[in-house]
C-alpha cells in the first residue's frame, strides 16, 4: 500500500477516464424501483410528450450514477471518497441512449488532500447532455498502516 501523497502523486492536470453506458429499458425499471419516484415524466412517454420531450426521460440522479462508478473504479487510490458532486442536466436522456462519460483531473490540491475533477457526458449524437464537477478527499489510513 502507498501513502496519501504518493496516491495523489499519481495525478496530473488534464489527466481523463471515460466509459459508456446505455439507458435500457430493465436499467431504468430497476432505477425506479431502487428511487421509488414515479414521477410521470420518467414513467409515460405521454405525459413526458405533453411537456414537450421526445418521450419518458431518464431521472437525473440515474444519470448520474455513471460518474460515481468512474470515480470509485477508474480513478485510481482505494483512499479516497466523493467529497462533493455537482451534475446539472444539459439536455433531457431517453431510452435507449448511449452516454460516453468523461472524468478529467481538473486542480490538485495536496495541501488539503483533494483532487477536483470535470465531468461531462454526451450522447449517442455528440450532444453534451450533462457536466458537473467531483471533488475527492483522499485520507490516511487511522490505524497507522501503509
Amino acid at each position: 500500500m502507498i501513502d496519501v501523497s504518493e496516491e495523489m502523486g499519481r495525478f496530473t492536470k488534464g489527466q481523463e477516464w471515460a466509459e459508456m453506458y446505455r439507458f435500457s429499458p430493465d436499467a431504468m425499471q430497476a432505477f425506479v424501483a431502487l428511487s421509488n419516484d414515479l414521477t410521470a415524466v420518467h414513467l409515460s412517454d405521454e405525459h413526458a410528450k405533453s411537456l414537450g420531450y421526445e418521450g419518458r426521460i431518464v431521472h437525473l440522479l440515474h444519470v448520474a450514477m455513471p460518474y460515481s462508478r468512474i470515480l470509485g473504479m477508474q480513478v485510481p487510490g482505494d483512499r479516497k471518497v466523493i467529497h462533493q458532486l455537482q451534475v446539472d442536466a444539459v439536455a433531457p436522456v431517453y431510452e435507449g441512449d448511449m452516454l460516453t462519460y468523461r472524468v478529467e483531473v481538473d486542480r490538485i490540491s495536496e495541501s488539503v488532500q483533494t483532487v477536483v475533477l470535470k465531468l461531462s457526458a454526451t450522447n449517442q449524437e455528440g450532444r453534451q447532455v450533462s457536466r458537473g464537477r467531483a471533488t475527492l478527499t483522499f485520507r490516511d489510513r487511522v490505524d497507522g498502516k501503509r
